[in-house]
This record gives C-alpha cells, structure tokens and sequence, in this order.
C-alpha cells in the first residue's frame, strides 16, 4: 500500500513520489553434507520511490520508476532491495 504525490510539469510530463508499507517473506533452503536446513523470516516494513512518467495521449502514458524496500527482520537486517521499471499505463 503506497501514497503518491504527483506533480505535472506540463500537460505531457509529470514527476512523481511514493511512500507505503509492504509485507514480505524470505525463505532458505539448503541441505550441506546430508543435513537439511530451511528457515523463514517475515516482516512488514516501509518502501519510497521516485518516477516519471510521460503522456501520449490522454489515456497512454510510459513512466519510469525507482523503488527502494527495506528488509528488517525481528533479530536481524536483510539490507533493502532496489527496483528500477519501465511501464505503460492505459487509463480507461
């Protein structure tokens, strides 16, 4: 779930920012010398990002994003994962 602020340059090209809250899971699986070993951690934690996006017609736009979600756990840190898409977008 994420909250976006957008702001139109012009009426072709826009900027905009996101913030939100996402849940996640990792899981581990691995067997080393006939010994099996799993393990699972989830969490809920923030995410942001940064975009454009650009307007061809008044239903069709392409935009460019870049996400960042952090990745903490109860006794431990998985660092942050970061995203870069291209997409399209048709507004009916």
């Amino acid at each position: 779930m994420a909250v976006v602020g957008i702001l139109p340059v012009n009426p072709s090209f826009a900027v905009f920012g996101k913030v939100g809250l996402f849940a996640w899971e990792a899981k581990a699986e691995d067997v080393t010398l006939g010994l099996p070993f799993s393990d699972l951690a989830t969490g809920t934690d923030f995410s942001a990002g940064l975009g454009m996006s650009f307007h061809f017609t008044r239903n069709l736009s392409a935009r460019v994003e870049w996400e960042r979600f952090g990745l903490t756990g109860y006794d431990f840190d998985l660092g942050h994962v970061e995203l870069l898409s291209l997409g399209m977008v048709y507004r009916f």
